[in-house]
């Protein structure tokens, strides 16, 4: 039961992951909304999966 109502709670920490990593490539590239996009994109993918 536990692993069932901790299920939303990784979810979350996954969302507050991929925008670290958003945080990260807009400081790699400054002004590049195509990196951004592309990081957005693969973090989603990743997020799906958990």
């Amino acid at each position: 039961m536990a692993q069932v109502t901790n299920t939303p709670h990784v979810k979350d920490h996954a969302l507050w992951a991929s925008d670290y990593a958003i945080k990260l490539v807009n400081k790699m590239y400054p002004n590049n909304s195509g990196e951004v996009k592309k990081e957005r994109e693969i973090q989603i993918e990743l997020m799906k999966s958990v």
